[in-house]
């Protein structure tokens, strides 16, 4: 499970090296080609945001899979000269992304293209594949290759998300790595490594949520039973934690005439 990671890093790494070394120094008119290569890749980078965002809840305020890129974008002012065409989804901005959220949306695209692209490679590799096939398998390969990587603004977005609610983002680590853990020595001690690595991150989603609420019902629990104490506390101390409100001082008090009127 974990030697994947290592593997999804080589590729991120892998697609990094490609794009920059094809986009930056392709010549002209080859740079088009390299440029509509990855047109593909593009629309799948954004797919994966977009299925990523519906699982995990996200509120969509816009998809946009592909649209041409100009020189500069006049709202973000944002350079394109890398791309002749980009995609975006955009997040509503009344409901922020918890930490998990900006992870696992802004990472979708790096790992389910990786899946893709050895599941290509396995597939090119039969030698009895149809020549056709072949070469779309190749076609695919390229374009994936050449989007995989995060983008900017997919790396601040997890930062962004963290300092939003530190507490709760640390929380969100805390569970997954507890998940990461009970998985991982389940998988060890019921030699259950034959599963796919799609169910394994299955399985983490699936504790995760056990012990989120779990842990959330003992906290009810104990919230229930001390109740009447932290009840009567918070009664005690409530003035400290209202406003006084400002009454001006009368005249007459100051030795200052009223007024008649």
């Amino acid at each position: 499970m974990f030697e994947e990671l290592l593997f999804i890093m080589g590729f991120l790494l892998f697609s990094f090296l490609i794009s920059y070394v094809l986009f930056t120094y392709t010549p002209s008119p080859l740079n088009k080609i390299v440029k509509a290569l990855a047109i593909i890749g593009i629309i799948f980078h954004e797919v994966c945001h977009l299925l990523m965002c519906i699982i995990t809840g996200a509120r969509i305020e816009k998809i946009n899979l592909l649209d041409r890129a100009e020189n500069k974008d006049k709202e973000s002012k944002i350079k394109y000269g890398k791309y002749q065409y980009f995609g975006s989804i955009k997040i509503r901005e009344n409901r922020k992304l918890t930490f998990l959220q900006a992870v696992l949306i802004s990472l979708a695209p790096l790992v389910l293209s990786f899946w893709l692209f050895f599941y290509l490679w396995e597939l090119i590799l039969d030698p009895q594949i149809n020549i056709f096939l072949f070469f779309f398998a190749v076609f695919i390969m390229v374009s994936i290759v050449l989007a995989a990587a995060p983008s900017l603004a997919d790396v601040i977005c997890i930062p962004s998300a963290f300092k939003q609610d530190p507490h709760y983002s640390l929380y969100q680590i805390f569970l997954s790595a507890l998940s990461i853990i009970t998985v991982w020595i389940l998988v060890n001690k019921y030699q259950l490594s034959f599963i796919h690595e799609a169910i394994t991150y299955a399985l983490i989603m699936l504790l995760y949520y056990v012990f989120k609420y779990a842990f959330r019902g003992i906290s009810l629990i104990y919230t229930n039973r001390s109740g009447n104490n932290s009840l009567g506390d918070r009664k005690l101390n409530y003035k400290r934690y209202t406003r006084r409100r400002f009454k001006p001082t009368k005249p007459r008090k100051l030795g200052k005439e009223e007024a008649h009127w």
